[in-house]
């Protein structure tokens, strides 16, 4: 994982930072009920395939090569259905006041 620090020109007391890590969701498991909200988060699929749920119903799923986007107040949950782990990048933009 790495972080890089970005000065808001708009907002320069606040201090946001880059975080880019890889994740790894193994079969069966799941990351719980959050939103992005003040927390934009990219994410880029490397193996398997991520259910990914919305709080108003709606599922999509990703596997390897494909990018997905979360922020704002919408709420989500993923999950691994498959026999094999999910590995993916997440990069997020934290902001520090």
């Amino acid at each position: 994982m790495w972080c890089l620090n970005l000065k808001m020109a708009s907002k320069p007391l606040i201090i946001s930072y880059l975080q880019i890590q890889t994740a790894e969701v193994g079969p069966g498991g799941h990351i719980g009920l959050h939103s992005h909200q003040g927390d934009p988060t990219i994410v880029y699929l490397l193996s398997g395939v991520l259910t990914n749920h919305h709080d108003d119903g709606t599922t999509e799923e990703f596997g390897p090569g494909q990018v997905f986007a979360e922020f704002g107040p919408r709420a989500h949950w993923v999950e691994n259905k498959g026999a094999a782990p999910v590995t993916f990048i997440v990069a997020n933009i934290h902001r520090r006041e």
